[in-house]
């Protein structure tokens, strides 16, 4: 079975590399503040200036230049805005510390697992779209069910707009065609990760220079997936999730449990055996290691759609066994605008033509037309880079469509993706999933936020230890779920309890 590798496989190798000199001033000509929106010298008649962040990689040199594109679009399309790029390659610490410090931008990419979308929201620094969407994005509005936008509400409101994309997550194991063929991988045998030790003693054994299991500082290579096991992980950031199907609702900390544990150990292991790279890279050293095939087997998204993301071919198995709809999954990527901004409705007519215009979408994708990306075959919509350019050296290759909007609205990168129309194969993905019973489900911060700001330090600190096997077993799941107590975990189980009981009762 063929591979895909989406959001999280991708990004968490593009993030991470800059620090603090990021803090959300990517991209030439940025605003310092919050309320960024202004109007240009000129008067009444002047555009309306909002600054955008999101999370960057190093591929995004050219931000200015794309922002300047889209503006000039924009204005073209009777929208009176225009927009300064801000990608932030440091972007969950560079968030928080500019939302802290009111200087984040007018709008920004926001998520459960990144820039923590319900602690945004709970502390009242995301605005409230119920009325704005409606009114000044009924396309977008309508597009989506209102099952579907019930996964963005956090006290019964909604306050980010949904990208729209393939929403299970389909956790498996891919590999490099080349080394699956060589080492007669036989994934109709692969059921868990565990089956995967025998072909990684053979890479380290007959490869040199290729590490058999990818890795990196952030967790990334890590065995322990929530959806693997059924779970709805309705707070990521906090290790708490429910089974999809628990009519009960009960609230557990699945770094509690033999999954996780076993997850841990095994990775140990494997580290301690030499299929790891002895000191985990960066994600972005990560990304690079990957991209020029450094790697033989990684952790991805495998979907039916077979897609082919990089320069070699992959082929991979999906260990998900009921793809499952969650809160979680559903809101996995937002836009959020800051509630501080002047003229939000401005910023949702924006999202409302990047959502709908596929012209204006795919500028921002992929950056203007014979400078970042020519036609390979406009005829099945497949592009690729111009002569000279590649992923490597582009200066505007986000390679993240699912950052800033509708996915299904993308040109495709490759030809295999162009001609098997993968985004209809993702949608139908979309159809054949089993809803959680916890779906629409959103976790309100505000009442344990002290405790939830010293959880979310101790989960950051331990938790990509164990994931990657830089602790002893059973030392490292240990430590995390003592400093996990120490913070407050049972005070935020409790209130996330309380209000999935209330949640119950309001599906009666």
């Amino acid at each position: 079975m063929s591979s895909t590798i989406t959001r999280r496989s991708m990004l968490k190798g593009s993030a991470g590399i800059l620090g603090l000199a990021a803090l959300g001033l990517g991209g030439a000509g940025s605003l310092a503040g919050c309320t960024s929106s202004t109007k240009a010298s000129g008067g009444s008649s002047a555009a309306m200036h909002y600054k955008y962040q999101f999370l960057g990689n190093p591929n995004m040199k050219d931000s200015a230049v794309v922002a300047e594109a889209v503006s000039k679009y924009l204005k073209d399309h009777d929208l009176n805005v225009s927009l300064d790029f801000a990608p932030n390659q440091d972007y969950d610490k560079g968030m928080s510390l500019a939302i802290s410090a009111g200087n984040a931008g007018d709008f920004y990419f926001t998520a459960p697992w990144i820039n923590n979308y319900q602690r945004n929201a709970g502390q009242g620094a995301l605005l409230e779209l119920d009325e704005l969407l409606p009114k000044y994005a009924p396309k977008l509005w309508a597009s989506m069910s209102e099952g579907t936008w019930d996964a963005a509400r956090v006290k019964g409101k909604i306050y980010g707009v949904i990208n729209q994309q393939r929403f299970p997550r389909l956790w498996g194991v891919y590999g490099q065609e080349t080394i699956v063929d060589k080492y007669k991988v036989d994934w109709d045998q692969v059921g868990s990760f565990d089956d995967m030790e025998p072909y990684l003693a053979r890479v380290k054994q007959g490869e040199s220079g290729l590490i058999p299991w990818y890795t990196s500082q952030s967790g990334n290579g890590g065995l322990f997936y929530p959806e693997m096991n059924g779970w709805d992980p309705i707070g990521t950031a906090w290790g708490l999730g429910v089974k999809y199907d628990d009519d009960g609702l009960e609230v557990f900390n699945m770094f509690d449990t033999d999954e996780f544990k076993h997850a841990a150990s095994t990775i140990r292991a494997w580290r301690g055996k030499g299929y790891l790279a002895s000191l985990p890279p960066t994600d972005a050293d990560g990304s690079v290691q990957l991209t020029a095939g450094k790697e033989a087997f990684n952790v991805g998204q495998v979907a039916p759609d077979g897609s082919q993301p990089f320069s070699y071919r992959i082929s991979g198995k999906c260990l998900v066994d009921q793809p499952i709809l969650t809160s979680d999954s559903i809101t996995a990527t937002l836009t959020g605008i800051n509630s501080a901004a002047k003229n939000p409705e401005q910023i949702v007519k924006y999202l409302e033509l990047l959502n709908t215009d596929r012209d204006l979408y795919n500028l921002v994708c992929f950056g203007i037309e014979n400078k970042h990306w020519v036609w390979k075959d406009q005829s099945i919509e497949w592009v690729g880079f111009p002569d000279g350019v590649d992923a490597s050296n582009s200066p505007w290759n986000p390679n993240e469509d699912w950052l800033f909007g509708n996915q299904f609205n993308a040109y495709y990168r490759t030809e295999d993706d162009a001609k098997q129309k993968t985004w209809d194969l993702d949608r139908k993905v979309n159809e054949s999933a089993k809803a959680s019973v916890a779906n629409g489900f959103n976790f309100d911060t505000t009442p344990v936020q002290n405790q939830i700001a010293t959880l979310s330090a101790a989960v950051t600190q331990y938790k990509n230890q164990a994931m990657i096997g830089l602790q002893p077993d059973p030392q490292g799941v240990s430590k995390l779920l003592k400093a996990m107590d120490d913070a407050g975990l049972k005070a935020v189980q409790k209130e996330m309890q309380s209000q999935l009981d209330d949640f119950k009762k309001s599906k009666k």
